[in-house]
């Protein structure tokens, strides 16, 4: 069984400390250049500075929080909501409209699993059911999602392994980035490339070896 510390963030199998696929895609070095800290992503070359990074994290936390929320309850406080996150909230409700006026099709939001096979864990931020024999896996972005195809490769395949050991069934799995723009109007974009997995599959193998 995986266990999650929220405190730590890192997930435990069988007593043992793994990687999570968020630890393994968003691999960033920090650098110092005359005297300001800088985060440098170790695959595409992006980089912010430490304000920054804090507060695209902290963005970041809120809206799947506010997401997650929508999904449970139908709606926010928006009286209560931060100027800022409003815009992608409403893009959020709007997407929800179009894509998932069903929320019993949902068959988990943030759940952390495992893949003993591979020895990674995750949290996939949403998978609902399209019909009876398909499956809709949604990772969230703020802007950037140019990681999001390794990313959700390595979510798919926990998926299928959750669906194989807890309903004894397979589906066919349709991977999206959902992003959540402070301005203009949501993308919801499928990512089928093929090369994902083994783009993923390379990025455990360093941090699992090197």
């Amino acid at each position: 069984m995986v266990k999650f510390d929220e405190k730590t963030h890192t997930y435990t199998f069988n007593g043992k400390v793994i990687s999570s696929v968020t630890q393994i895609i968003e691999s960033w070095m920090k650098v110092v250049i005359f005297g300001e800290t800088y985060h440098i992503h170790r695959y595409t070359g992006r980089w912010m500075t430490e304000a920054q990074m804090e507060r695209a994290r902290s963005r970041g936390s809120a809206k799947h929080l506010g997401a997650e929320m929508i999904l449970k309850y139908g709606d926010l406080n928006w009286n209560f909501l931060r100027a800022d996150l409003r815009h992608s909230m409403e893009q959020f409700m709007e997407w929800k409209k179009i894509h998932l006026p069903d929320t019993s099709k949902i068959y988990l939001m943030e759940e952390a699993m495992v893949s003993p096979r591979y020895l990674y864990a995750g949290k996939p931020d949403l998978a609902f059911w399209l019909n009876n024999t398909t499956i809709r896996l949604v990772d969230y972005k703020s802007s950037d999602d140019s990681m999001a195809g390794p990313q959700l490769a390595a979510y798919e395949v926990l998926l299928k392994e959750h669906l194989k050991k807890n309903l004894r069934r397979m589906a066919k799995v349709e991977r999206f980035s959902l992003i959540l723009p402070d301005k203009g109007k949501f993308r919801f974009l499928p990512k089928e490339s093929r090369k994902d997995w083994g783009v993923f599959k390379s990025m455990l193998y360093i941090q699992q070896n090197l």
